[in-house]
């Protein structure tokens, strides 16, 4: 038998410790009657058969020129009690529940592309990158506000949507937009989201 690692335990260790949170449970019987906008940060919910503690929730916020909030849209970040991985999940209110889940995060050489490419891409408003070898053609970018524990940051999100509708996001953070993420998400159905519990 091999012995078990120092990182593998400390892994195991932090799992246990967020499945212990999981407690008074939503009946089975009464589950449909709650949704994602009712979660909060403690929560629990299962979606394709995995189950996910919301570890915070964040807030993203378009303004128009004089700072009044014209579009708001939230981000849990959650902890796949499976395997540790942690993920996020973004909640649109838009005449009906809107949800994606980023499944992974991508490097941009995965693109076969570079940055200043994708902003030559944005700026004429169509052309494609590839992932996977899917093609994902421009679909829209915006400003906006990330705010965490009362504190914000300005972002730009690039959108890229694939014929499958699984979508590429590259996030510039900053004024100067310099440091950048990159996201493969993919959408969810709602009926496929069951709520365990909405806090801790």
């Amino acid at each position: 038998m091999h012995d078990k690692s120092q990182k593998d335990i400390s892994e195991y260790s932090k799992r246990f410790d967020a499945i212990r949170k999981l407690k008074n449970v939503i009946p089975q019987s009464e589950r449909h009657n709650y949704n994602l906008l009712q979660v909060e940060k403690g929560g629990f919910f299962r979606l394709g058969g995995r189950l996910y503690l919301v570890q915070d929730i964040y807030t993203y916020e378009e303004r128009n020129k004089k700072g009044k909030v014209t579009w708001q849209w939230q981000e849990l970040e959650l902890y796949d009690i499976e395997n540790g991985m942690v993920k996020y999940l973004e909640l649109e209110d838009d005449d009906g529940l809107e949800i994606t889940l980023s499944n992974s995060e991508v490097k941009i050489r995965e693109l076969h592309t570079n940055f200043k490419n994708i902003l030559s891409i944005v700026d004429n408003e169509e052309g494609h990158i590839k992932y996977k070898d899917v093609s994902y053609y421009y679909e829209d970018d915006s400003k906006a506000y990330f705010i965490k524990s009362g504190k914000e940051q300005v972002v730009t999100l690039y959108e890229f949507e694939s014929d499958e509708n699984e979508y590429i996001t590259v996030e510039a953070w900053g004024n100067e937009a310099d440091e950048y993420e990159v996201y493969h998400s993919i959408p969810v159905d709602e009926k496929n989201v069951e709520i365990l519990t909405t806090a801790s």
